[in-house]
């Protein structure tokens, strides 16, 4: 609210404009993985974990989603740039910011 008690948004107006297309990437000819867009309690656990000192794999299995089964094979033996590429990549695409610490 402004100072003269103005609405500026509804609550519905910022679930649309966070609302993105799903993020698909493709790893074969015949295979995609979808990467769900996370939702606020998924934020909220991804700080905490950050805050915990949480591993990498349970940082990433939170932010992916059902798709870390499918994503965890392919990482392990990518170098660790593809990774970082991968992450930096969701967070943009879903217009995702972490707080830091």
């Amino acid at each position: 609210m402004t100072k003269n008690n103005e609405v500026l948004k509804t609550w519905d107006s910022y679930v649309k404009e966070a609302t993105k297309a799903t993020l698909k990437i493709k790893v074969s000819d015949d295979k995609d993985i979808t990467i769900p867009q996370p939702t606020g309690s998924t934020l909220l656990d991804a700080e905490d974990l950050m805050r915990a000192g949480a591993s990498g794999r349970d940082q990433l299995a939170n932010i992916c989603g059902d798709a870390f089964d499918d994503l965890i094979p392919l990482i392990e033996q990518a170098p660790a740039g593809a990774m970082s590429a991968l992450l930096a990549d969701i967070m943009a695409h879903y217009g995702v910011e972490l707080g830091e610490g």
